[in-house]
């Protein structure tokens, strides 16, 4: 089942995912501007080649492992340099179970201690906050794990998500968490998802699309997703939901959960 996972610590955050591992051309274009190896299709966000970067707003230091690759990328705020794309070879401390890709991101250390630390809380709660629908939209990812450690490797609180039982409507969530208190609870929802593929969509103005057929015929669509949560017995729940453009905007009226997509626009 395709994971990822976060393991978050006070000065850090490791990501784990059970891809297959890097390839020669994923390092070349990790290390690169402009050399993303994502298709520039519908369906998917980025491809401009600058969203690892972003990392470096968090971190200062970015160390990754997988396959054969064990390298980091280091850059500090006041520095100009070309930490964010050349690679620091390191060697292998563990051996990681395949498959496997490691990632770690060290929060800054310098600057102004109240930015730093509301930085970071801001980083804690917006991974606090992520909900299990998030699955509902996600085109490969089937789990999602959320671990909050102590400075001593200790759980604090976790929260893991998973696709269950699936049809061509129907979706069950399942959700296992630990809270403070040691604690622990296992919960069920059930939702029925209809899609729906917009056509014809005007071209965002905010948006250069590359001058190919592809990028056309992408920039003019979008999938709308639906999805109605029901309790088991297949009745409507009237719940406030959530409403995603990939990822979670923000909390909504309406009593399901939706997402549009589209290479062209957010809509």
């Amino acid at each position: 089942m395709p994971l990822v996972a976060f393991h978050v610590y006070s000065d850090r955050i490791v990501v784990e995912c059970n891809e297959d591992g890097f390839t020669k051309k994923d390092l070349s274009a990790i290390c690169s501007v402009g050399q993303s190896t994502k298709s520039v299709s519908y369906g998917y966000i980025g491809a401009k080649g600058i969203g690892f970067k972003s990392v470096f707003i968090a971190a200062w230091k970015v160390s990754i492992q997988s396959g054969h690759f064990t390298f980091c990328f280091e850059h500090r705020r006041e520095e100009e340099n070309l930490g964010m794309v050349i690679p620091i070879w390191q060697d292998t401390e563990e051996q990681l179970p395949t498959p496997l890709t490691r990632m770690t991101l060290y929060f800054h250390e310098t600057g102004d201690p109240a930015e730093l630390e509301h930085l970071r809380q801001t980083i804690f709660q917006q991974l606090s906050d992520l909900d299990h629908t998030c699955l509902l939209f996600l085109r490969n990812i089937k789990r999602l794990r959320i671990t909050f450690r102590d400075d001593n490797g200790g759980v604090k609180t976790s929260k893991d998500f998973r696709v269950g039982d699936t049809n061509s409507h129907r979706v069950a969530l399942e959700t296992a968490s630990t809270s403070a208190d040691g604690t622990s609870a296992t919960n069920t929802r059930h939702y029925h998802v209809t899609r729906h593929m917009a056509s014809d969509l005007s071209r965002s103005a905010n948006r250069r699309i590359p001058c190919t057929e592809e990028a056309r015929v992408g920039s003019s669509q979008a999938e709308v997703v639906l999805a109605f949560p029901l309790t088991t017995f297949s009745r409507p729940l009237l719940d406030p939901q959530e409403v995603f453009a990939f990822l979670p905007i923000r909390r909504s009226d309406y009593k399901v959960s939706f997402i549009m997509k589209s290479m062209g626009a957010i809509i």
